[in-house]
């Protein structure tokens, strides 16, 4: 019997990560399904359910269809304050829509809850992709101090929040 080697890419590995996570996900429903009766009708009556949720749920904020590169830059660019006034979250998103960026990267994220993020994008119209970890810098999770690792952990889940309520696909984190 011959031993087989093979050599990982990053890419390949994601790939392969990704693929076992899916078949899990869809392993996991099946049996979800299953243990509810087995039948169809629980089966759609939880995906009736779902739909229901997402129909009462406000709509997220897509990027532009057909466009192959899209045009973002960071909330931080656009001043919280104009002439003396305090400009809300859903004003600096107009702002950036409105000077041509079609999407706004999040890097204020520790500012603002996932409600006021969602409202914001939905009544601004401009698509945020993801949220930057605030505090990667002063309370990072690779930090000898247990209480700083776990304010950086607290951190990363918040800005995970913010970024899936104002439709965004990630969030930036320094690790070290």
């Amino acid at each position: 019997m011959t031993e087989r080697t093979r050599s990982w890419s990053r890419r390949g590995f994601l790939a392969a990560s990704a693929a076992c996570a899916a078949g899990s996900a869809a392993a996991g429903s099946a049996a979800a399904g299953s243990a509810a009766g087995g039948s169809a009708a629980a089966g759609s009556a939880a995906g009736g359910l779902a739909v229901a949720a997402e129909q009462a749920a406000p709509a997220v904020v897509r990027p532009p269809e057909g466009k192959r590169i899209l045009l973002s830059c960071k909330l931080g660019m656009i001043e919280r304050k104009v002439n003396g006034k305090n400009l809300s979250l859903t004003e600096r998103l107009a702002l950036a829509g409105e000077a041509g960026f079609d999407g706004v990267d999040l890097d204020q994220a520790a500012d603002y809850s996932p409600e006021e993020a969602r409202a914001a994008v939905a009544q601004s119209g401009v698509f945020v992709h993801n949220a930057i970890n605030h505090a990667h810098w002063s309370k990072r999770l690779t930090s000898p101090n247990a209480e700083d690792r776990a304010a950086g952990r607290a951190n990363v889940e918040h800005c995970i929040r913010v970024s899936h309520a104002a439709g965004g696909s990630g969030v930036l984190i320094v690790v070290g």
